[in-house]
């Protein structure tokens, strides 16, 4: 019985050595997907303009980490009547900052400029970090535009 199986056995694991090893390919291509939006910042005139665009849905926040180069910013406002806005600059002007808004009654933040910063004159201004929450309560990462 022993030879038997010896005899059985032994064929079919020297098969299996000698046979070529699978060429499965990894895992099929799969495209990233589509960014949930994007936020750009326009200087002029001494204001930053922060704006949303290419969302695919309202976000109820939105949260971006600020710096000024070459320069300080004063004050940070809300395009609209949201009322949560929030930059740390109550201790005075920062040229760093994290800049977050949205609003108690849960207005919804769209395309379109949601926040302006005083900056001083000839200062630019870089984002970066920016996330939101969207209407379903999901955090969403931002891709930053480039601005003229």
């Amino acid at each position: 019985m022993r030879a038997l199986l010896s005899s059985l056995l032994l064929p079919a694991l020297a098969a299996l050595a000698l046979s070529p090893a699978c060429t499965c390919g990894g895992p099929p291509d799969v495209d990233p997907p589509a960014p949930f939006g994007t936020v750009t910042a326009v200087v002029s005139d001494g204001t930053a303009t922060i704006s949303l665009s290419r969302t695919q849905r309202a976000l109820r926040s939105l949260q971006v980490d600020v710096s000024v180069v070459g320069g300080r910013a004063s004050a940070l406002t809300a395009v609209s009547s949201h009322d949560i806005v929030e930059g740390g600059l109550a201790d005075g002007p920062k040229d760093s900052l994290t800049a977050v808004i949205a609003d108690t009654r849960r207005l919804p933040l769209v395309d379109g400029p949601v926040l302006r910063l005083a900056v001083d004159d000839g200062a630019t201004v870089t984002l970066r970090n920016a996330f939101g929450v969207d209407d379903a309560g999901e955090k969403q990462t931002l891709v930053i535009g480039v601005t003229p």
